[in-house]
């Protein structure tokens, strides 16, 4: 099968999905550099793992992250963060660091002209 087959494939394939899931895992090795004229480094291993759900028939996705970055060398030194994302119709739903925030997707037009702030909408008890 040549190129233009299979991405004819995968386009007729794509007009009858209604929902897809996936799943997301990363290894990361990050080394940043002092510019500064100090010649110092430092590197980082960045772990991330996620997973998430999408409608695609109507307005609704979920998608869950949770990352672990580790200073190579002060391991114990390591950061863990999570996060969870929540997408209703026209409102995104983000819950990290326990707490809830929402935030209304407007329209293009509105965004541009007046983009409102996040609302927080209460603690976790998770």
């Amino acid at each position: 099968m040549n190129t233009t087959a299979l991405k004819a494939m995968v386009a007729e394939s794509e007009k009858n999905l209604q929902s897809y899931r996936l799943t997301l895992a990363q290894d990361q090795y990050i080394e940043m550099s002092n510019l500064t004229g100090y010649g110092s480094s430092n590197q980082v291993r960045a772990l991330t793992f996620g997973a998430g759900a999408f409608n695609l028939t109507g307005t609704a996705a979920k998608m869950v992250i949770e990352s672990l970055s580790q200073p190579i060398g002060q391991e114990e030194n390591a950061t863990a963060a999570a996060a969870k994302v929540y997408i209703l119709n026209d409102t995104i739903y983000t819950r990290a660091d326990g707490n809830w925030t929402s935030l209304t997707l407007p329209l293009p037009r509105e965004h541009l002209e007046n983009p409102g702030p996040a609302r927080p909408i209460g603690r976790a008890d998770e």
